[in-house]
């Protein structure tokens, strides 16, 4: 056809005239995700079809145009740029393939769509990532331990070592293309069964492993259609936080020992800064910082959480300032994290903290948590203040003011924390409607 046009024969050109590849799903019927798979189609003489091992909300699919259609989530938006990744480099593999007069065949769309499994030669192995559960967790960590939290590397082995048994048990080991809807059955049932874990634990264990798949999948590592499906019940959890009036009480009461006060005056302070053990138990009077609004000087402490990375500035609260003052400016004492656990709840106790409430706490002998009617002190634990200062200023402050102290990155990660009762909560929305004249 070109020769008869007179013309010489442009990989470019044809490009331009024809669509040589097309993104595609398949999916089997009943399912919420579907694969996406590049399909090439070169006139009569060649037609190819690759998986790019990546997957997709069946919704979120225009078969039109074969691409993401609102792409709002981060997710959705990193699927686009991998897609796009894929494209350029086919449609720049094509051109320099077509030049050469190099053949199209199924090997070298593979090549192209998946550049980390090339041969280095022919007596070598295919690169060196993992396709195993357990392996790839080794590989994650290793590749994330220099930025993540300690932490959150402790809780990343933990749910290792939770594979590891339900492998044992099968006697089998688990690939990476196998976390599917019936790993979760099976999974789920052994940790419920066997392991005790709550539904609302398992629920954050089968979030992480499905975390650990989807970073294989941008490795180009094979992963199942089903794994952004993958889902687990939660149930309601009975938050317990202190009320403003009882923290006002643990503020002005004088505990027998030193111990005790120092642990109590800490409840204290987590109850006005909003942080985790692992932030406000490292305090230091060399944290202190002044902001300066206009003509108006405020002392807050500056730092880095540990979780998150995040760097906050904390205005001290009226009642912060005070344990400052009594103690010549400096902090309390900072103690492990067992011994606060321990001495909050004889604090709570001493003060009068007993009503009897519904909720949740450690068995000793089992190690798991068990619900029932406890004395409500029984149930503090050092994740009571950040509660507590959510709980507490949730109607009072806005809730992206509230983010700023807790530094939530979205609100519906904020209302999680928020204790209050619906009935509360409709109540403090009454009241700014009738302040705000709606009502």
């Amino acid at each position: 056809m070109w020769a008869k046009c007179g013309l010489t024969f442009d990989p470019f050109l044809y490009l331009c005239f024809m669509r040589i590849f097309r993104f595609i799903i398949q999916a089997k019927g009943g399912v919420e995700n579907a694969t996406i798979h590049v399909r090439m189609k070169v006139g009569r003489t060649v037609d190819l079809k690759m998986s790019t091992y990546l997957t997709v909300p069946i919704s979120k699919w225009d078969k039109a145009t074969g691409s993401v259609k609102n792409a709002k989530t981060s997710e959705l938006k990193e699927l686009v740029v991998s897609l796009s990744e894929i494209m350029h480099r086919l449609n720049e593999a094509y051109l320099s393939h077509s030049r050469s007069g190099g053949e199209f065949t199924r090997e070298w769309l593979e090549s192209v769509i998946h550049p980390r499994r090339k041969k280095k030669d022919k007596n070598k192995e295919e690169e060196n990532i993992p396709v195993t559960l357990v392996e790839y967790f080794d590989y994650y960590i290793n590749v994330k331990r220099s930025t993540a939290a300690k932490e959150s590397v402790k809780k990343w082995s933990s749910v290792r070592q939770k594979i590891i048994a339900f492998q044992k048990s099968r006697r089998k080991v688990i690939l990476l293309k196998e976390v599917n809807e019936q790993f979760r059955i099976d999974f789920e049932d052994f940790c419920k069964k066997k392991e005790k874990l709550s539904a609302n634990y398992f629920e954050r264990v089968l979030s992480f492993i499905k975390t650990i798949c989807k970073h294989a999948g941008q490795n180009n590592i094979d992963i199942s259609p089903q794994l952004h499906g993958l889902k687990a019940k939660k149930e309601a959890v009975h938050k317990i936080y202190l009320t403003r009036e009882e923290i006002e009480l643990l503020h002005k009461s004088k505990m027998p020992n030193d111990d005790l006060e120092n642990s109590k005056d800490w409840l204290v302070i987590s109850c006005n800064t909003a942080q985790r053990i692992s932030d406000f138990m490292n305090f230091k009077k060399s944290d202190m910082v002044e902001i300066v609004d206009g003509t108006n000087r405020f002392q807050a402490i500056k730092i880095t959480q540990q979780k998150t990375g995040k760097l906050l500035e904390i205005p001290l609260f009226k009642m912060v300032r005070e344990i400052l003052d009594k103690r010549g400016g400096e902090f309390p004492e900072a103690i492990s994290d067992q011994r606060y656990n321990t001495n909050i709840k004889k604090i709570c106790q001493i003060v009068g903290i007993d009503q009897v409430v519904f909720g949740s706490k450690m068995d000793k002998k089992t190690k798991r948590l068990i619900k029932g009617d406890f004395p409500k002190y029984e149930l503090v634990s050092s994740h009571i203040g950040r509660r507590s200062f959510a709980t507490c200023q949730y109607g009072h402050l806005p809730n992206t003011h509230i983010m700023a102290y807790t530094a939530h990155s979205t609100e519906k990660q904020l209302l999680a924390y928020i204790g209050k009762p619906q009935a509360e909560v409709s109540k403090l929305s009454i009241e700014k409607l009738m302040s705000n004249g709606w009502i």
